[in-house]
Protein backbone atom coordinates (compact mmCIF):
# COMPACT_ATOMS: atom_id res chain seq x y z
CA UNK A 1 0.00 0.00 0.00
CA UNK A 2 1.07 3.09 -1.22
CA UNK A 3 2.28 5.81 2.11
CA UNK A 4 -0.09 8.81 2.05
CA UNK A 5 0.57 11.84 4.17
CA UNK A 6 -1.98 10.56 6.62
CA UNK A 7 0.62 7.76 7.39
CA UNK A 8 2.52 10.47 9.06
CA UNK A 9 0.44 12.57 10.96
CA UNK A 10 2.68 15.14 13.05
CA UNK A 11 2.90 14.62 16.56
CA UNK A 12 -0.16 17.51 17.15
CA UNK A 13 -2.03 15.58 15.19
CA UNK A 14 -1.36 12.56 17.29
CA UNK A 15 -2.58 14.55 20.28
CA UNK A 16 -5.87 15.98 17.98
CA UNK A 17 -7.66 13.00 17.16
CA UNK A 18 -8.33 11.57 20.86
CA UNK A 19 -8.75 15.10 21.70
CA UNK A 20 -11.81 14.83 18.99
CA UNK A 21 -12.93 11.74 20.35
CA UNK A 22 -12.77 12.93 23.64
CA UNK A 23 -15.38 16.41 22.94
CA UNK A 24 -17.38 13.89 21.37
CA UNK A 25 -18.00 11.44 24.33
CA UNK A 26 -18.18 14.40 26.68
CA UNK A 27 -20.98 15.75 24.97
CA UNK A 28 -23.18 12.69 24.61
CA UNK A 29 -22.63 12.06 21.20
CA UNK A 30 -21.98 8.10 19.52
CA UNK A 31 -20.10 9.29 17.07
CA UNK A 32 -16.85 11.65 16.30
CA UNK A 33 -17.86 14.63 13.56
CA UNK A 34 -16.20 17.54 11.84
CA UNK A 35 -17.38 19.62 14.68
CA UNK A 36 -15.53 17.86 17.12
CA UNK A 37 -12.01 17.73 15.72
CA UNK A 38 -12.59 21.76 15.26
CA UNK A 39 -13.09 21.61 19.03
CA UNK A 40 -9.68 19.59 19.39
CA UNK A 41 -7.76 21.88 17.42
CA UNK A 42 -9.27 24.99 18.92
CA UNK A 43 -8.23 23.28 22.32
CA UNK A 44 -4.91 22.42 21.49
CA UNK A 45 -4.17 25.39 20.50
CA UNK A 46 -0.68 25.63 19.77
CA UNK A 47 -0.50 24.07 16.11
CA UNK A 48 -0.54 26.24 12.93
CA UNK A 49 -4.17 25.78 12.88
CA UNK A 50 -5.17 27.01 16.03
CA UNK A 51 -2.50 30.33 15.35
CA UNK A 52 -4.41 30.64 12.07
CA UNK A 53 -7.97 30.70 13.64
CA UNK A 54 -6.68 33.49 15.98
CA UNK A 55 -4.41 35.03 13.55
CA UNK A 56 -7.91 36.03 11.45
CA UNK A 57 -9.66 37.65 14.70
CA UNK A 58 -11.79 35.01 15.09
CA UNK A 59 -12.53 34.45 19.17
CA UNK A 60 -11.96 31.62 19.83
CA UNK A 61 -14.03 30.86 22.83
CA UNK A 62 -17.40 31.98 20.57
CA UNK A 63 -16.57 29.86 17.90
CA UNK A 64 -16.18 27.10 20.56
CA UNK A 65 -19.98 27.54 21.76
CA UNK A 66 -20.97 27.88 18.05
CA UNK A 67 -19.56 24.75 17.51
CA UNK A 68 -20.76 22.65 20.75
CA UNK A 69 -24.36 25.00 20.54
CA UNK A 70 -24.75 23.52 16.78
CA UNK A 71 -23.65 20.05 17.57
CA UNK A 72 -26.39 17.46 17.01
CA UNK A 73 -28.24 15.87 19.71
CA UNK A 74 -26.48 13.41 21.64
CA UNK A 75 -27.55 9.47 20.95
CA UNK A 76 -26.55 5.82 21.48
CA UNK A 77 -23.31 4.60 22.89
CA UNK A 78 -20.73 6.81 24.26
CA UNK A 79 -17.13 5.56 24.66
CA UNK A 80 -13.48 5.87 24.31
CA UNK A 81 -13.86 3.54 21.01
CA UNK A 82 -16.50 6.18 19.09
CA UNK A 83 -16.36 5.68 15.46
CA UNK A 84 -16.12 8.79 12.89
CA UNK A 85 -18.63 9.88 10.78
CA UNK A 86 -18.85 10.04 7.25
CA UNK A 87 -18.37 13.52 7.13
CA UNK A 88 -15.08 13.39 9.12
CA UNK A 89 -13.62 10.46 6.91
CA UNK A 90 -14.38 12.96 4.34
CA UNK A 91 -12.40 15.94 6.23
CA UNK A 92 -9.52 13.33 7.09
CA UNK A 93 -9.10 12.33 3.80
CA UNK A 94 -9.15 16.16 2.40
CA UNK A 95 -6.40 16.71 5.00
CA UNK A 96 -4.60 14.20 2.85
CA UNK A 97 -5.09 16.15 -0.13
CA UNK A 98 -4.55 19.44 1.36
CA UNK A 99 -1.20 18.23 2.62
CA UNK A 100 -0.63 16.77 -1.23
CA UNK A 101 -1.77 19.64 -2.79
CA UNK A 102 1.26 22.02 -0.77
CA UNK A 103 3.50 19.70 -1.61
CA UNK A 104 3.97 17.77 2.36
CA UNK A 105 4.67 14.54 3.26
CA UNK A 106 2.73 14.87 6.61
CA UNK A 107 -0.55 15.89 7.93
CA UNK A 108 -0.35 18.73 10.37
CA UNK A 109 -3.20 20.66 11.95
CA UNK A 110 -3.02 23.05 9.21
CA UNK A 111 -4.42 20.86 6.66
CA UNK A 112 -6.72 19.78 9.13
CA UNK A 113 -8.29 23.29 9.27
CA UNK A 114 -8.05 23.83 5.29
CA UNK A 115 -10.39 20.45 4.78
CA UNK A 116 -12.68 21.69 7.50
CA UNK A 117 -12.97 25.32 6.27
CA UNK A 118 -13.18 23.98 2.57
CA UNK A 119 -15.78 21.39 3.74
CA UNK A 120 -18.25 24.72 4.32
CA UNK A 121 -21.09 22.20 3.82
CA UNK A 122 -20.62 20.79 7.38
CA UNK A 123 -21.84 22.55 10.33
CA UNK A 124 -17.81 23.06 11.67
CA UNK A 125 -16.97 24.44 7.69
CA UNK A 126 -19.90 26.72 8.27
CA UNK A 127 -19.06 28.20 11.22
CA UNK A 128 -15.45 29.04 10.54
CA UNK A 129 -16.64 30.14 7.50
CA UNK A 130 -19.50 32.75 9.73
CA UNK A 131 -16.71 33.61 12.22
CA UNK A 132 -14.73 34.94 9.46
CA UNK A 133 -12.48 32.17 7.94
CA UNK A 134 -13.10 32.03 4.67
CA UNK A 135 -11.12 29.28 2.19
CA UNK A 136 -9.04 31.32 0.43
CA UNK A 137 -8.16 33.10 3.11
CA UNK A 138 -7.32 30.34 5.03
CA UNK A 139 -5.18 29.04 2.15
CA UNK A 140 -3.28 32.03 2.13
CA UNK A 141 -2.59 32.11 6.00
CA UNK A 142 -1.48 28.56 5.84
CA UNK A 143 0.31 29.15 3.05
CA UNK A 144 2.17 32.29 5.04
CA UNK A 145 3.03 30.74 8.38
CA UNK A 146 4.04 27.57 6.96
CA UNK A 147 6.50 29.29 4.57
CA UNK A 148 7.75 31.87 7.03
CA UNK A 149 8.39 28.58 9.63
CA UNK A 150 10.17 26.78 6.65
CA UNK A 151 12.47 29.80 6.14
CA UNK A 152 13.11 29.83 10.11
CA UNK A 153 14.24 25.91 9.60
CA UNK A 154 16.68 26.79 6.87
CA UNK A 155 18.01 29.90 8.87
Amino acid sequence: MEDTPFDRPTDRVRKIMPLAREHASRLGHAAVAPGHLLLAILEEGTGVAAQVVRNAGIDVEELRAAVEAASAAPGGAVGPRLPITPDLRAVLEAAVVEAQDLGHDYVGSEHLLLALVDSGDSAAGGLLIAAGLDPAGAHRKVCDFVGAAEKDDQA
